[in-house]
Protein backbone atom coordinates (compact mmCIF):
# COMPACT_ATOMS: atom_id res chain seq x y z
CA UNK A 1 0.00 0.00 0.00
CA UNK A 2 2.71 2.32 0.17
CA UNK A 3 3.87 2.04 -2.86
CA UNK A 4 0.32 2.83 -4.06
CA UNK A 5 0.44 5.82 -1.96
CA UNK A 6 3.77 6.87 -3.66
CA UNK A 7 2.10 6.66 -6.91
CA UNK A 8 -1.09 8.97 -5.52
CA UNK A 9 1.47 11.60 -4.16
CA UNK A 10 3.68 11.79 -7.05
CA UNK A 11 0.37 13.34 -8.59
CA UNK A 12 -0.26 16.01 -6.77
CA UNK A 13 -1.16 19.46 -7.56
CA UNK A 14 2.11 20.68 -8.04
CA UNK A 15 3.82 17.57 -9.82
CA UNK A 16 1.30 16.76 -12.50
CA UNK A 17 1.17 18.18 -16.07
CA UNK A 18 1.67 22.02 -16.43
CA UNK A 19 -1.54 23.14 -17.77
CA UNK A 20 -1.47 25.23 -20.86
CA UNK A 21 -2.07 28.78 -19.62
CA UNK A 22 -4.42 31.01 -22.35
CA UNK A 23 -2.77 34.10 -20.93
CA UNK A 24 0.81 35.23 -20.86
CA UNK A 25 2.35 36.21 -17.51
CA UNK A 26 1.44 40.07 -17.31
CA UNK A 27 -1.68 39.50 -18.15
CA UNK A 28 -2.28 36.68 -15.60
CA UNK A 29 -0.48 38.71 -13.07
CA UNK A 30 -2.80 41.73 -13.74
CA UNK A 31 -5.57 39.90 -13.05
CA UNK A 32 -4.22 38.40 -9.89
CA UNK A 33 -3.40 41.32 -7.91
CA UNK A 34 -7.20 42.30 -8.94
CA UNK A 35 -8.18 39.54 -7.02
CA UNK A 36 -9.22 37.10 -9.96
CA UNK A 37 -8.85 33.73 -7.71
CA UNK A 38 -8.12 31.96 -11.08
CA UNK A 39 -5.42 34.23 -12.25
CA UNK A 40 -3.95 34.17 -8.63
CA UNK A 41 -3.86 29.98 -8.74
CA UNK A 42 -2.45 30.42 -12.32
CA UNK A 43 -0.03 33.00 -11.42
CA UNK A 44 1.34 30.63 -8.79
CA UNK A 45 1.92 27.90 -11.19
CA UNK A 46 3.76 29.99 -13.64
CA UNK A 47 6.19 31.11 -10.79
CA UNK A 48 6.00 27.26 -9.91
CA UNK A 49 7.01 25.67 -12.93
CA UNK A 50 8.85 28.82 -14.15
CA UNK A 51 6.55 29.18 -17.42
CA UNK A 52 6.46 32.52 -18.42
CA UNK A 53 8.97 34.20 -15.56
CA UNK A 54 11.55 32.30 -12.98
CA UNK A 55 10.63 29.64 -10.72
CA UNK A 56 10.27 31.44 -7.61
CA UNK A 57 8.84 28.80 -5.10
CA UNK A 58 8.14 31.56 -2.32
CA UNK A 59 6.13 34.21 -5.15
CA UNK A 60 4.12 30.36 -5.66
CA UNK A 61 3.31 29.78 -2.13
CA UNK A 62 2.41 33.49 -1.74
CA UNK A 63 -0.21 33.85 -4.95
CA UNK A 64 -1.69 30.15 -4.09
CA UNK A 65 -2.21 30.99 -0.68
CA UNK A 66 -4.61 34.29 -1.65
CA UNK A 67 -6.50 31.88 -4.33
CA UNK A 68 -6.53 29.10 -1.24
CA UNK A 69 -8.32 31.71 0.92
CA UNK A 70 -10.91 32.58 -1.54
CA UNK A 71 -11.58 28.86 -1.68
CA UNK A 72 -10.35 27.98 -4.56
CA UNK A 73 -10.09 23.82 -4.13
CA UNK A 74 -6.83 23.26 -6.23
CA UNK A 75 -5.08 26.20 -5.17
CA UNK A 76 -5.74 25.00 -1.57
CA UNK A 77 -3.80 21.48 -2.38
CA UNK A 78 -1.01 23.31 -3.96
CA UNK A 79 -1.00 25.32 -0.47
CA UNK A 80 -0.70 21.78 0.99
CA UNK A 81 2.03 20.48 -1.23
CA UNK A 82 3.71 23.12 -0.57
CA UNK A 83 4.01 22.78 3.64
CA UNK A 84 4.42 19.05 3.04
CA UNK A 85 7.64 19.18 1.02
CA UNK A 86 8.55 22.42 2.52
CA UNK A 87 8.75 24.45 -0.82
CA UNK A 88 8.80 28.48 -0.59
CA UNK A 89 7.38 28.10 3.30
CA UNK A 90 8.53 26.34 6.23
CA UNK A 91 7.83 22.79 6.16
CA UNK A 92 4.37 22.07 8.36
CA UNK A 93 3.18 19.07 7.71
CA UNK A 94 -0.08 19.34 10.08
CA UNK A 95 -0.74 22.58 8.04
CA UNK A 96 -0.11 20.21 4.85
CA UNK A 97 -2.76 18.11 6.42
CA UNK A 98 -5.18 20.63 6.91
CA UNK A 99 -4.95 22.06 3.79
CA UNK A 100 -5.52 18.72 1.70
CA UNK A 101 -8.15 18.43 3.88
CA UNK A 102 -9.77 21.77 2.98
CA UNK A 103 -9.11 21.05 -0.31
CA UNK A 104 -10.92 17.86 -0.25
CA UNK A 105 -13.79 19.17 1.03
CA UNK A 106 -14.25 21.74 -1.48
CA UNK A 107 -14.33 18.92 -3.84
CA UNK A 108 -10.95 18.74 -5.55
CA UNK A 109 -10.43 15.01 -6.68
CA UNK A 110 -6.71 14.76 -6.22
CA UNK A 111 -7.24 16.22 -2.43
CA UNK A 112 -10.19 13.93 -1.38
CA UNK A 113 -8.03 10.72 -3.23
CA UNK A 114 -4.74 12.06 -0.73
CA UNK A 115 -7.02 12.69 2.12
CA UNK A 116 -8.80 8.62 1.25
CA UNK A 117 -5.47 7.43 0.93
CA UNK A 118 -3.86 9.47 4.33
CA UNK A 119 -6.95 7.46 6.81
CA UNK A 120 -6.04 4.45 4.81
CA UNK A 121 -2.48 3.91 5.43
CA UNK A 122 -2.44 6.01 8.47
CA UNK A 123 -0.52 9.61 8.33
CA UNK A 124 0.05 10.48 11.73
CA UNK A 125 2.44 13.65 10.67
CA UNK A 126 0.30 15.36 8.54
CA UNK A 127 -3.10 15.06 11.34
CA UNK A 128 -4.45 11.33 9.80
CA UNK A 129 -4.87 8.44 11.97
CA UNK A 130 -5.56 5.26 9.94
CA UNK A 131 -9.47 5.02 10.14
CA UNK A 132 -10.90 2.56 6.95
CA UNK A 133 -14.18 4.13 7.31
CA UNK A 134 -13.00 7.38 6.74
CA UNK A 135 -11.29 5.95 4.17
CA UNK A 136 -13.78 4.77 2.06
CA UNK A 137 -16.05 7.79 2.65
CA UNK A 138 -13.24 9.71 0.67
CA UNK A 139 -13.10 7.36 -1.84
CA UNK A 140 -17.17 7.51 -2.39
CA UNK A 141 -16.59 11.08 -3.21
CA UNK A 142 -13.94 10.75 -5.82
CA UNK A 143 -16.22 9.03 -7.54
CA UNK A 144 -19.14 11.12 -7.49
CA UNK A 145 -20.53 12.10 -11.32
CA UNK A 146 -18.89 15.57 -12.53
CA UNK A 147 -19.57 17.30 -15.52
CA UNK A 148 -15.73 17.86 -16.40
CA UNK A 149 -13.06 16.25 -15.19
CA UNK A 150 -9.47 17.49 -15.69
CA UNK A 151 -6.50 15.36 -17.20
CA UNK A 152 -5.13 15.33 -13.64
CA UNK A 153 -8.53 14.29 -12.18
CA UNK A 154 -9.09 11.57 -14.67
CA UNK A 155 -5.65 9.82 -14.09
CA UNK A 156 -5.97 9.63 -9.95
CA UNK A 157 -9.49 7.53 -11.86
CA UNK A 158 -7.05 5.23 -13.92
CA UNK A 159 -4.90 4.61 -10.72
CA UNK A 160 -7.73 3.91 -8.28
CA UNK A 161 -9.06 1.93 -11.26
CA UNK A 162 -6.04 -0.13 -11.16
CA UNK A 163 -5.16 -1.00 -7.36
CA UNK A 164 -8.62 -1.31 -6.87
CA UNK A 165 -8.85 1.54 -4.46
CA UNK A 166 -12.61 3.05 -3.68
CA UNK A 167 -13.78 1.13 -6.56
CA UNK A 168 -13.42 -2.76 -8.09
CA UNK A 169 -10.69 -3.48 -10.03
CA UNK A 170 -10.24 -2.97 -13.38
CA UNK A 171 -6.82 -3.02 -14.97
CA UNK A 172 -8.93 -2.90 -18.77
CA UNK A 173 -10.39 0.17 -17.98
CA UNK A 174 -7.26 1.46 -16.20
CA UNK A 175 -5.55 0.88 -19.12
CA UNK A 176 -7.57 2.28 -21.51
CA UNK A 177 -7.64 5.71 -19.69
CA UNK A 178 -3.68 5.49 -19.72
CA UNK A 179 -3.58 5.38 -23.08
CA UNK A 180 -5.84 8.60 -23.70
CA UNK A 181 -3.76 10.10 -21.40
CA UNK A 182 -0.87 9.60 -22.91
CA UNK A 183 -2.11 10.31 -26.72
CA UNK A 184 -3.54 13.38 -25.31
CA UNK A 185 0.65 14.40 -24.07
CA UNK A 186 -0.42 13.97 -20.33
CA UNK A 187 3.34 13.45 -19.50
CA UNK A 188 2.32 11.31 -16.22
CA UNK A 189 -0.18 9.53 -18.40
CA UNK A 190 2.68 8.46 -20.41
CA UNK A 191 4.64 7.01 -18.16
CA UNK A 192 1.81 5.19 -16.23
CA UNK A 193 1.15 4.14 -20.15
CA UNK A 194 4.88 3.56 -20.65
CA UNK A 195 4.32 1.23 -17.34
CA UNK A 196 2.23 -1.46 -19.05
CA UNK A 197 4.42 -1.94 -22.14
CA UNK A 198 6.90 -2.23 -19.71
CA UNK A 199 5.63 -5.33 -17.53
CA UNK A 200 4.19 -6.90 -20.84
CA UNK A 201 7.87 -6.66 -21.85
CA UNK A 202 7.33 -4.65 -24.73
CA UNK A 203 10.16 -2.54 -24.20
CA UNK A 204 10.77 -0.90 -27.66
CA UNK A 205 7.35 0.78 -26.97
CA UNK A 206 7.61 1.01 -23.13
CA UNK A 207 11.19 3.27 -24.30
CA UNK A 208 8.49 5.19 -26.43
CA UNK A 209 6.34 6.74 -23.97
CA UNK A 210 8.82 6.84 -21.57
CA UNK A 211 10.94 9.32 -23.84
CA UNK A 212 8.11 11.60 -24.88
CA UNK A 213 7.49 11.95 -20.92
CA UNK A 214 11.23 12.87 -20.15
CA UNK A 215 11.45 14.98 -22.80
CA UNK A 216 8.76 17.11 -21.27
CA UNK A 217 9.35 19.37 -18.57
CA UNK A 218 7.53 16.85 -16.17
CA UNK A 219 7.98 19.13 -12.78
CA UNK A 220 9.05 16.91 -9.88
CA UNK A 221 9.63 13.65 -11.34
CA UNK A 222 12.87 11.58 -12.37
CA UNK A 223 10.69 8.36 -13.41
CA UNK A 224 10.91 8.44 -16.85
CA UNK A 225 14.70 9.57 -16.89
CA UNK A 226 15.42 6.61 -14.49
CA UNK A 227 13.33 4.10 -16.99
CA UNK A 228 15.30 4.94 -20.06
CA UNK A 229 18.97 4.94 -17.90
CA UNK A 230 17.63 0.82 -16.93
CA UNK A 231 17.24 0.52 -21.00
CA UNK A 232 19.90 1.85 -22.04
CA UNK A 233 22.06 -0.13 -19.82
CA UNK A 234 20.50 -2.82 -20.20
CA UNK A 235 19.73 -2.71 -23.44
CA UNK A 236 15.97 -3.37 -23.83
CA UNK A 237 13.72 -1.29 -26.16
CA UNK A 238 17.02 0.47 -27.27
CA UNK A 239 20.59 -0.15 -28.25
CA UNK A 240 22.66 -0.66 -25.47
CA UNK A 241 24.18 2.70 -24.50
CA UNK A 242 26.39 3.14 -21.50
CA UNK A 243 26.99 6.92 -22.10
CA UNK A 244 23.10 7.41 -22.93
CA UNK A 245 22.34 5.57 -19.91
CA UNK A 246 24.48 7.90 -18.16
CA UNK A 247 23.03 11.00 -19.40
CA UNK A 248 19.44 9.96 -18.14
CA UNK A 249 20.19 8.69 -15.35
CA UNK A 250 22.27 12.19 -14.07
CA UNK A 251 19.14 13.43 -15.09
CA UNK A 252 17.14 11.58 -13.11
CA UNK A 253 19.54 12.19 -10.13
CA UNK A 254 19.45 15.91 -10.57
CA UNK A 255 15.84 15.97 -10.81
CA UNK A 256 15.84 14.81 -6.94
CA UNK A 257 16.94 10.98 -6.73
CA UNK A 258 20.41 11.17 -5.52
CA UNK A 259 20.75 7.63 -5.54
CA UNK A 260 21.02 7.75 -9.37
CA UNK A 261 23.97 9.59 -9.38
CA UNK A 262 26.03 6.46 -8.88
CA UNK A 263 24.11 4.20 -11.77
CA UNK A 264 25.26 7.47 -13.63
CA UNK A 265 29.00 6.88 -12.59
CA UNK A 266 28.87 3.48 -13.26
CA UNK A 267 27.65 3.17 -16.75
CA UNK A 268 30.23 6.54 -17.65
CA UNK A 269 33.18 4.56 -16.50
CA UNK A 270 32.17 1.49 -18.72
CA UNK A 271 31.06 3.92 -21.88
CA UNK A 272 34.57 5.58 -20.93
CA UNK A 273 36.35 2.49 -21.19
CA UNK A 274 35.56 1.67 -24.32
CA UNK A 275 36.78 5.50 -25.48
CA UNK A 276 34.17 7.94 -25.68
CA UNK A 277 35.50 10.80 -25.08
CA UNK A 278 32.25 12.22 -24.27
CA UNK A 279 31.96 9.54 -21.26
CA UNK A 280 35.59 10.56 -19.89
CA UNK A 281 34.96 14.08 -20.06
CA UNK A 282 31.39 13.41 -17.47
CA UNK A 283 33.66 10.60 -15.70
CA UNK A 284 35.94 13.23 -14.71
CA UNK A 285 33.03 15.42 -13.75
CA UNK A 286 31.29 13.08 -11.46
CA UNK A 287 34.65 12.72 -9.83
CA UNK A 288 35.58 16.21 -9.66
CA UNK A 289 32.17 16.66 -7.68
CA UNK A 290 32.12 13.66 -5.94
CA UNK A 291 28.76 12.78 -7.96
CA UNK A 292 28.16 8.95 -7.13
CA UNK A 293 31.92 8.69 -6.28
CA UNK A 294 34.47 9.63 -4.03
CA UNK A 295 35.39 13.07 -4.80
CA UNK A 296 38.78 12.48 -6.82
CA UNK A 297 40.89 15.88 -8.41
CA UNK A 298 43.78 13.34 -8.81
CA UNK A 299 41.15 10.77 -11.24
CA UNK A 300 38.59 13.46 -12.83
CA UNK A 301 41.99 15.34 -14.20
CA UNK A 302 43.04 11.49 -15.51
CA UNK A 303 39.77 11.62 -17.21
CA UNK A 304 39.67 15.03 -18.35
CA UNK A 305 42.88 14.18 -20.11
CA UNK A 306 42.09 10.92 -21.80
CA UNK A 307 39.43 12.66 -23.53
CA UNK A 308 41.38 16.24 -24.14
CA UNK A 309 43.85 13.80 -26.35
CA UNK A 310 41.01 12.67 -28.58
CA UNK A 311 39.76 16.20 -29.04
CA UNK A 312 37.33 16.91 -26.56
CA UNK A 313 37.23 20.99 -25.97
CA UNK A 314 34.61 20.65 -22.42
CA UNK A 315 37.51 18.48 -21.16
CA UNK A 316 40.39 20.94 -22.48
CA UNK A 317 38.86 24.00 -20.98
CA UNK A 318 38.11 21.92 -17.72
CA UNK A 319 42.17 21.01 -17.36
CA UNK A 320 42.85 24.46 -18.41
CA UNK A 321 40.29 26.26 -15.92
CA UNK A 322 41.60 23.86 -12.93
CA UNK A 323 45.29 24.80 -13.48
CA UNK A 324 44.23 28.79 -13.42
CA UNK A 325 42.41 28.10 -10.09
CA UNK A 326 45.63 26.50 -8.96
CA UNK A 327 47.68 29.16 -10.19
CA UNK A 328 45.21 32.04 -8.16
CA UNK A 329 45.03 30.77 -4.90
CA UNK A 330 46.57 33.14 -2.16
CA UNK A 331 45.58 36.24 -4.06
CA UNK A 332 43.01 38.50 -2.73
CA UNK A 333 39.97 37.26 -4.54
CA UNK A 334 40.17 33.24 -3.24
CA UNK A 335 39.71 34.89 0.73
CA UNK A 336 36.06 35.58 -0.70
CA UNK A 337 35.42 32.88 -2.28
CA UNK A 338 33.98 29.79 -0.40
CA UNK A 339 34.02 26.98 -2.88
CA UNK A 340 34.95 25.56 -6.05
CA UNK A 341 32.28 26.17 -7.74
CA UNK A 342 33.23 29.92 -6.91
CA UNK A 343 36.78 29.56 -8.09
CA UNK A 344 35.41 28.12 -11.74
CA UNK A 345 33.59 31.64 -12.06
CA UNK A 346 36.44 33.46 -11.29
CA UNK A 347 38.27 31.57 -13.24
CA UNK A 348 36.23 31.09 -16.17
CA UNK A 349 35.60 34.89 -16.14
CA UNK A 350 39.69 35.17 -16.21
CA UNK A 351 39.66 33.17 -19.55
CA UNK A 352 36.74 35.08 -21.23
CA UNK A 353 34.05 32.78 -21.07
CA UNK A 354 30.50 33.79 -21.48
CA UNK A 355 28.85 33.03 -18.19
CA UNK A 356 25.57 32.84 -16.79
CA UNK A 357 25.23 35.59 -13.90
CA UNK A 358 28.29 34.81 -12.66
CA UNK A 359 27.98 31.43 -12.14
CA UNK A 360 30.45 29.16 -15.35
CA UNK A 361 31.19 25.56 -14.09
CA UNK A 362 31.83 22.06 -14.99
CA UNK A 363 28.98 20.11 -15.97
CA UNK A 364 28.63 17.07 -18.14
CA UNK A 365 28.15 16.86 -21.54
CA UNK A 366 25.47 14.96 -23.70
CA UNK A 367 25.87 13.22 -26.63
CA UNK A 368 24.62 14.80 -29.45
CA UNK A 369 24.69 11.80 -31.86
CA UNK A 370 22.70 9.46 -29.14
CA UNK A 371 24.64 6.33 -30.30
CA UNK A 372 26.81 3.79 -28.76
CA UNK A 373 29.82 5.24 -30.78
CA UNK A 374 32.92 6.65 -29.44
CA UNK A 375 31.67 9.62 -28.97
CA UNK A 376 34.29 12.42 -30.24
CA UNK A 377 33.33 15.22 -31.21
CA UNK A 378 34.99 18.04 -32.98
CA UNK A 379 35.69 21.67 -31.59
CA UNK A 380 33.66 22.90 -34.09
CA UNK A 381 30.50 21.25 -32.92
CA UNK A 382 30.62 21.97 -28.81
CA UNK A 383 29.91 24.37 -26.91
CA UNK A 384 32.93 25.67 -24.75
CA UNK A 385 30.11 27.24 -21.73
CA UNK A 386 28.97 25.00 -19.03
CA UNK A 387 26.50 27.04 -16.26
CA UNK A 388 25.77 26.91 -12.89
CA UNK A 389 21.96 26.06 -12.40
CA UNK A 390 19.79 26.38 -9.51
CA UNK A 391 19.63 22.73 -7.15
CA UNK A 392 17.06 20.79 -8.71
CA UNK A 393 16.90 18.76 -5.31
CA UNK A 394 15.98 21.69 -2.67
CA UNK A 395 14.80 23.61 -6.09
CA UNK A 396 17.15 26.61 -4.58
CA UNK A 397 15.88 26.47 -1.18
CA UNK A 398 19.22 25.11 -0.20
CA UNK A 399 17.03 22.72 2.69
CA UNK A 400 15.51 19.50 2.44
CA UNK A 401 13.50 17.11 4.20
CA UNK A 402 15.54 15.30 6.94
CA UNK A 403 15.86 11.55 5.73
CA UNK A 404 15.89 10.40 9.25
CA UNK A 405 12.89 11.40 10.26
CA UNK A 406 10.80 12.31 7.23
CA UNK A 407 10.37 15.74 8.47
CA UNK A 408 8.76 14.93 11.78
CA UNK A 409 11.67 15.95 13.59
CA UNK A 410 11.47 13.00 15.63
CA UNK A 411 12.27 9.18 15.74
CA UNK A 412 10.14 6.28 17.38
CA UNK A 413 10.73 3.53 19.43
CA UNK A 414 8.06 0.86 20.36
CA UNK A 415 8.22 0.34 23.81
CA UNK A 416 6.26 -2.28 25.38
CA UNK A 417 3.63 -0.43 28.24
CA UNK A 418 5.08 2.62 27.61
CA UNK A 419 3.02 5.69 27.51
CA UNK A 420 1.49 6.44 23.76
CA UNK A 421 2.63 8.93 21.98
CA UNK A 422 0.02 11.46 20.58
CA UNK A 423 2.80 13.37 18.83
CA UNK A 424 1.43 16.97 17.27
CA UNK A 425 -1.89 15.84 16.39
CA UNK A 426 -5.05 15.29 19.29
CA UNK A 427 -5.52 11.47 18.15
CA UNK A 428 -3.92 9.20 20.37
CA UNK A 429 -1.28 6.46 17.95
CA UNK A 430 -2.45 3.08 17.82
CA UNK A 431 0.71 2.07 19.04
CA UNK A 432 2.82 2.50 22.36
CA UNK A 433 6.13 4.23 21.31
CA UNK A 434 8.59 6.68 22.62
CA UNK A 435 9.30 9.99 20.83
CA UNK A 436 13.19 10.91 20.62
CA UNK A 437 14.49 14.27 19.11
CA UNK A 438 15.75 13.46 15.54
CA UNK A 439 19.66 13.21 15.92
CA UNK A 440 20.38 14.51 12.45
CA UNK A 441 17.90 17.37 12.41
CA UNK A 442 17.71 18.11 15.78
CA UNK A 443 14.14 18.11 15.60
CA UNK A 444 13.74 20.88 12.75
CA UNK A 445 12.82 18.24 10.33
CA UNK A 446 14.76 19.70 7.69
CA UNK A 447 18.68 20.03 6.86
CA UNK A 448 21.16 21.52 4.51
CA UNK A 449 20.66 20.01 0.97
CA UNK A 450 23.25 17.67 0.42
CA UNK A 451 23.76 17.66 -3.00
CA UNK A 452 24.80 21.71 -2.86
CA UNK A 453 25.80 21.83 0.89
CA UNK A 454 22.79 24.39 1.68
CA UNK A 455 24.33 27.09 -0.90
CA UNK A 456 20.66 26.68 -3.13
CA UNK A 457 23.03 25.57 -6.68
CA UNK A 458 24.52 23.11 -8.25
CA UNK A 459 25.70 21.40 -11.20
CA UNK A 460 23.01 20.44 -14.33
CA UNK A 461 23.60 18.31 -17.51
CA UNK A 462 22.98 19.91 -21.22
Amino acid sequence: MRKVLACIVCIMVVVCGVPAFGAGFSETQSKAQKGDAQAQYDLGMMYYTGKGTDKNFSEAFRWWLKAANQGHARAQGAVGALYDNGEGVKMNKLEAGKWFLKAAENGDITAQNTVALFYNTGAPALGFEQNKAESEKWYRRVFVPREHLSQDDRLILAVNYEFGLGVKQDKTKALEMYKELAEEGHATGQVFFGNSYYYAEDYTEAAKWYRKAAEQDYPGSYLPQSKLGDMYRDGKGVKQDYGEAGKWYFEAAERGAKQYYEDAAKCYQKAAEKGSSTAQYNLGVMYYNGYGVKKDTKQALNWWQKAQKQGNVYAANAIKAHKKSKAIKGTDIIKVLTDITDVLTAVNDALGANDNNGAATYTPQTNNSGSNSSGNVSASTQDKRAYRDRCIKCRGSGKIQCPRCKGDGGIYEVIAGAPKYTGKSSRASSTSRVRHTCPKCHGSGIIDCPDCDGKGYTIRTY
